[in-house]
């Protein structure tokens, strides 16, 4: 009688076992169809983008990094990092000393980029920095002074902060 019992059993089990592997089966394809949230997907493919912009960085292919970076802000306007690689990249692609309208255009157009940085984080030191740094390469003396100006006049502004302006 034991033996039956234990055949039984073992019965019971195996039809059980197969009933869980022929549902697994049947809802694998299922969950695989479940849809991704639509934000994770962007944000994915802004991630993709931005590894794609720094090997192109590091290549010195500064434009295909900077497409690579403004296509990843498009997938994810929230991104924190996405801005500064537009910022950096279209910075990379200006030379210092040549002063020809498309160069003294393309040190405007990171100025514009390292300006939209300071619009989401006020301090942000690196962009300030930039803009400075790219007015004084154009030789805009003005904007240069009434930058450093700005600046040392926001009292929303650490006090270091505020004097290192000058």
């Amino acid at each position: 009688m034991p033996a039956l019992i234990s055949t039984q059993a073992e019965d019971t089990s195996m039809k059980l076992l197969s009933s869980l592997i022929i549902t697994l089966a049947l809802a694998a394809p299922l969950l695989a169809q479940t849809p991704v949230p639509i934000q994770n997907v962007a944000e994915a493919q802004a991630k993709q983008e931005l590894n794609e912009a720094a090997r192109a960085y590091r290549e010195g292919n500064f434009a295909d990094a900077q497409a690579h970076s403004e296509r990843a802000l498009q997938l994810d306007p929230q991104n924190k990092t996405a801005p500064m690689f537009v910022a950096r990249t279209i910075h990379a692609q200006y030379k210092p000393g040549v002063f020809t309208p498309e160069n003294v255009a393309k040190a405007r157009e990171a100025i514009v980029a390292y300006q939209r940085i300071l619009d989401r984080v006020p301090g942000d030191e690196e962009a300030y920095k930039a803009i400075a740094y790219l007015y004084g390469a154009i030789k805009e003396e003005e904007l240069l002074r009434a930058w450093i100006l700005q600046r040392a006049s926001d009292v929303s502004m650490p006090n270091d902060k505020r004097c290192t302006a000058f």
